[in-house]
């Protein structure tokens, strides 16, 4: 029940973008109904080795936004990526650190193993 709470706040202050005290009092539902459906089963471990994850690519992220905003002329590819290890939290990290980064996002599951992702590049 921490984990989701934990994790319906943090999704709850991306979303609204604002940190004061209202929109903490206006979140407390959210909080309460998103923790009521996010029960990860993997344990507290597994969701803060992502969020360490998260936050160490943040710079990488800040980088490719930056360039994504200066270059004019972008070109897009799809590639597939192989997943090393098919536990279920081990997806959600993949695809988490995927879509994390601006100049890509994961589209689907293609197969066992397998993901389609978006890729913006740009072309010289």
């Amino acid at each position: 029940m921490m984990v989701g709470t934990l994790l319906a706040m943090i999704l709850w202050l991306t979303m609204s973008m604002e940190y004061g005290i209202i929109q903490m009092i206006a979140g407390v539902p959210f909080i309460v109904l998103m923790a009521y459906f996010i029960r990860p089963r993997h344990g507290f471990v597994e969701a803060l080795k992502t969020m360490i994850l998260v936050v160490m690519n943040f710079p990488r992220a800040l980088v490719q936004t930056i360039k994504l905003m200066i270059s004019c002329t972008l070109h897009e590819e799809y590639y597939l990526e192989r997943l090393e290890n098919e536990k279920p939290w081990s997806v959600f990290d993949r695809v988490i650190l995927i879509t994390f980064l601006p100049e890509s996002i994961a589209v689907n599951k293609e197969e066992e193993g397998i993901l389609l992702c978006h890729k913006l590049v740009v072309r010289r």
